[in-house]
Order: structure tokens, then C-alpha cells, then sequence
């Protein structure tokens, strides 16, 4: 039982971005998403706070993190991310979180599976 409880120690303490390698890494630090047909779009993650729901009271701020709608119906922002690392994802409508369909690697949130990139050497 001790050997269990101290591997899901190990296992949390190791759950930080740093310690994840991604598959996908923004070019250009730009992050999109296609969907035309979203009114909002934000990127959070560990190198905005998540947005404001990290915070206490934990209240998503539409501010933090919003997307540019373009023509081609991609929304994007260019932001710089912490080195070492981050998980991520995107808000779409400011209820439904959706993972980097581009980066398959994963991780988890608040119950929500959420996109993992490293960043720096």
C-alpha cells in the first residue's frame, strides 16, 4: 500500500508541464483553431493562470487569453509561453473546452483533458 500511495505521489508531482514532451509546438508561439462557427475562443492554460480559474473564486475572465476570428474561420493569438512548458486548451463559447486537435499529446485539468507543449531546452 505505501508503495502505491508513493507512486501516486510521484506521479502528481511529476503531472507539472515540464516533466511531459509534446508532439506539437505553436509555430511561432501562434496558436489556432478552426472554428468558424464559435463566438468566443481563448487560449488558457498554465502560462495565463487558466484563464482566471485558477484564481480564488475560480472565474473564467473572457479577457484573458481571446482569440482573433479571421476570415478563413481560424481563430488565433500569438502569446509567449513560460519556459519549460505548459498544458493548454482552447475555450470555445466560454463553456466548452477543446484540445489542440493538432498536438496529440494530453494531459489533465480540473477533470478536463487538456494539450501539453514544452518549450525551451
Amino acid at each position: 500500500m505505501k508503495r502505491l500511495i508513493a507512486l501516486a505521489a510521484a506521479t502528481a508531482a511529476l503531472s507539472g508541464c515540464a516533466a511531459l514532451t509534446p508532439a506539437h509546438l505553436p509555430e511561432g508561439n501562434a496558436f489556432r483553431l478552426w472554428m468558424p462557427d464559435a463566438s468566443t475562443v481563448q487560449v488558457i492554460g498554465d502560462m495565463n493562470g487558466w484563464g482566471g480559474l485558477s484564481e480564488a473564486g475560480g472565474r473564467l475572465d473572457p479577457g484573458i487569453g481571446a482569440m482573433t476570428l479571421g476570415e478563413d474561420g481560424f481563430w488565433t493569438l500569438e502569446m509567449p509561453l513560460p519556459r519549460g512548458g505548459c498544458r493548454y486548451v482552447f475555450m470555445v463559447d466560454g463553456y466548452m473546452w477543446v484540445p489542440d486537435r493538432l498536438n496529440p499529446v494530453r494531459a489533465g485539468y480540473l477533470g478536463h483533458e487538456v494539450s501539453v507543449i514544452v518549450t525551451g531546452e
